[in-house]
């Protein structure tokens, strides 16, 4: 049941898919606003389980900077590592080192956690900080509203958001069937502490609890260019490349990746070609958070933050359209045989023409080649530049030196599977929801001057999330995904499909009786 924010009901702020701070709310009343951490230490909550650490002591932060701006260019920021990948060990060929994951700890007292971040609020006069490290702490709150018996601390499900027509408070008023409320995330942050870029699926309303922090929001097409997403095979997965932080506090709004918002990094300009188009401008928008405030941030927008102080913050996660509407395709079945891929070779072969044809259904898509050269730009170039060893000793071609064996792989697939399957997976990408946001502006007639469509790129995350995960699979290695993309989705135009659409209306004429 969605409750009441601001004079509007959480779905109707959610309904632009744009960002906005929620003042004076419920949640400005609520009991948990006026928490007494330390006394939570001494009673009733005394132990945090599975914090994370930085990965060096605070006393290096301000000696020692990283220049390589696809790392923490302070040692203060997180980057939320999925323990679930196998591929931690992808390395920046251009630099030779990987982004470096926070340390987990079993388990930290709460009042130690309060101790250190007393600490760095007073960084200024503590004389030995060797040992002082910055710690975030994050779990789920249904888990800790439970044991701790705090029911009556927040009303968190007034801001759920009703993203269909169902509920009590819907057009229809009919009821909503098998509804999934995620649980929200509870977080605590250590002051001057940073959060990477980084996006959900999910709509989000953040409650800042106490203290105060800084929110830096991407629209979904920044994965592209100024954010540079990582690939959805690395265990920095849904998280930007590029840091947006840099030594002495510089403002990600003014300057994103450490240069001008308007041009590339330098780790990316590896592999952009002479006639790439310019890059759209970076929008970004900044907020500073104050305890009792809400903030909506959209499905697939990205979310960069500061704590200013001790911050701790309630994220409450609702189930986005887009999530659904994709969902089906994510989990659909590949149309092989399993006889026919039993093979790396068949795997990949399999995986190329499965792609082409998906890729050749989707509106607005002409060139294969062009769209595997912009998710290479996008998400490899740093990682595998083209003049680094990985990309020129491998002697991948995706069997184009033998012809013989790739028509006898391609001539076992089943053409029909295949197109059945392909067209499912359009047939989702091209839905309304998701069509306009390919443009990369809305057309403005007052004025006649393009701006940004914030929505696009929706597809572009999802698509390429995709066929990288077809890509692991197919060749059965993380690293060898970006061979797949340069070697495999190499065709200059895409397939001529005869697409089948509704016929003409059939009108049913009595016949006349003369005269």
């Amino acid at each position: 049941m969605e409750g009441f924010v601001g004079g509007k009901t959480s779905s109707e702020i959610a309904a632009n898919r744009e960002p906005l701070v929620v003042t004076h709310s419920l949640a400005s009343l609520w009991p948990a606003l006026n928490w007494n951490l330390r006394n939570f230490s001494q009673t009733s909550w005394t132990t945090l389980y599975d914090v994370l650490s930085t990965p060096v002591p605070v006393a290096r932060l301000c000696s020692q900077v990283d220049r390589d701006t696809s790392m923490p260019a302070r040692e203060s920021v997180f980057y939320m590592h999925d323990k679930g990948h196998s591929s931690g060990s992808i390395k920046n060929s251009a630099t030779g080192s990987t982004a470096k994951p926070p340390k987990h700890i079993h388990e930290m007292s709460l009042q130690s956690f309060l101790d250190v971040s007393d600490a760095l609020l007073q960084l200024r006069n503590v004389t030995d900080t060797s040992k002082l490290r910055r710690y975030l702490y994050s779990t789920d709150y249904d888990e800790l509203e439970a044991e701790l018996n705090l029911q009556r601390d927040t009303s968190w499900r007034d801001f759920l958001i009703n993203d269909f027509d169902c509920g009590p408070n819907s057009k229809s008023g009919a009821p909503c069937e098998n509804e999934v409320i995620p649980s929200p995330v509870f977080t605590m942050l250590h002051p001057g502490s940073v959060l990477q870029a980084r996006y959900s699926e999910y709509h989000t309303m953040r409650v800042q609890l106490q203290g105060r922090a800084t929110y830096y929001l991407f629209p979904p097409h920044s994965s592209n260019f100024p954010l540079h997403v990582y690939p959805s095979v690395h265990r920095c997965a849904r998280q930007a490349q590029i840091n947006l932080y840099e030594e002495g506090g510089q403002d990600p709004s003014v300057c994103p990746a450490g240069s001008s918002p308007n041009k590339r990094s330098s780790l990316f300009q590896t592999s952009e070609k002479k006639d790439s188009p310019a890059p759209p401008p970076a929008v970004v928008q900044k907020v500073v958070l104050e305890p009792g405030e809400v903030l909506y941030i959209p499905p697939y927008w990205f979310m960069h933050s500061e704590a200013l102080a001790l911050s701790v913050s309630l994220d409450v996660l609702s189930v986005s359209q887009e999530q659904l509407l994709l969902l089906p395709a994510e989990h659909m079945g590949l149309p092989f045989q399993e006889a026919d891929v039993a093979t790396k070779e068949q795997r990949f072969v399999s995986a190329q023409v499965f792609l082409v044809h998906v890729l050749s259904r989707i509106k607005g898509f002409k060139s294969v080649r062009k769209y595997a050269e912009s998710l290479y730009d996008s998400r490899y170039a740093a990682l595998y530049p083209e003049s680094g060893l990985f990309i020129q000793r491998s002697n991948f071609q995706c069997l184009r030196d033998n012809t013989k064996l790739y028509n006898r792989i391609v001539r076992k697939l089943l053409p029909e599977s295949i197109e059945k399957a392909a067209a499912f997976v359009a047939q989702r990408l091209n839905d309304p929801l998701l069509h306009s946001s390919l443009q990369m502006y809305d057309d403005n007639e007052a004025d006649n001057e393009p701006r940004p469509n914030p929505q696009r790129g929706v597809r572009w995350l999802w698509l390429g999330n995709y066929i990288e995960q077809i890509a692991r699979w197919a060749m059965g290695d993380p690293e060898e995904v970006v061979l797949f993309i340069r070697e495999c989705l190499n065709m200059d135009t895409v397939l001529e499909v005869i697409e089948e659409v509704e016929g003409p209306g059939a009108v049913k004429m009595e016949p006349q009786e003369d005269q």
